[in-house]
């Protein structure tokens, strides 16, 4: 949707043509399956310009639900001299939903900017990253408070200026953390060292694991539910901001 002079309406590509073309392009180049909302009566009635200014995310899922996609990309432009517009999106998904901003672009920028992100975030998210070896070979290093793109491209300089660590893969994300496989020319220690050293992470207590108890000799032997998991990895930090 978009605001200009203090009215927001829902953004209708149909009517803006080269817009449409601009997006559509760069989805199939970036391999992203997309799908724009038809902005018929049905849309129309389901989702208003005020749920979508507000991020109110029930009524952008019911408003999704026709379309048989599993993400959702939902943005709010606001006009800018010069007939730019600076954007506030969010990426929804079954896991939950993730905040991006886009800068001051004309309106073919803006949106192909948030296509961009969008996929990389997905990427980010749900994609192995090359370059490591089999899963398990290497140290498994999860990291908390990674909250937007921003962090997460920051987080990847990081990775990649660091001596001990000669490959990144990443192996999962949740929410605001995600876990890489990092193959290593040293020990952990080294790597937690120069990691802390650099001023941009803080290290973190794992997981506490539940301890089994074992029944006493003679006992009734009874079923002691779950095994305990192993743990996530193998070091834990949290992203300063």
């Amino acid at each position: 949707m978009g605001e200009r002079a203090g009215q927001r309406v829902l953004l209708n590509l149909e009517n803006e043509p080269q817009a449409r073309a601009a997006v559509l392009i760069r989805a199939q180049q970036r391999g992203m399956p997309l799908q724009l909302p038809l902005m018929d009566l049905e849309d129309q009635g389901k989702l208003t310009p005020a749920d979508l200014w507000s991020d109110y995310q029930p009524g952008i899922r019911l408003a999704s639900a026709r379309y048989p996609h599993q993400s959702v990309l939902a943005g709010r432009l606001s006009a800018q001299r010069g007939r730019k517009w600076i954007g506030a999106w969010s990426l929804i998904d079954r896991d939950g939903s993730y905040s991006f901003q886009t800068p001051a672009q004309g309106l073919d920028e803006a949106l192909v900017f948030a296509i961009d992100q969008a996929q990389n975030l997905l990427a980010a998210r749900y994609a192995p990253m090359p370059g490591a070896g089999a899963s398990g070979s290497g140290t498994l290093v999860r990291f908390s408070d990674v909250y937007d793109l921003a962090a997460y491209g920051r987080l990847l300089a990081l990775l990649d200026a660091l001596e001990p660590i000669s490959q990144v893969a990443l192996r999962g994300a949740k929410q605001d953390s995600f876990l890489f496989e990092l193959q290593l020319r040293g020990g952990e220690q080294d790597l937690a060292r120069a990691l802390e050293a650099g001023g941009q992470v803080v290290a973190e207590p794992g997981p506490v694991r539940p301890v089994p108890i074992w029944p006493q000799a003679g006992a009734a032997t009874a079923d002691p539910g779950p095994s305990a998991a192993e743990p996530e990895a193998d070091l834990y930090f949290r992203l300063l901001n």
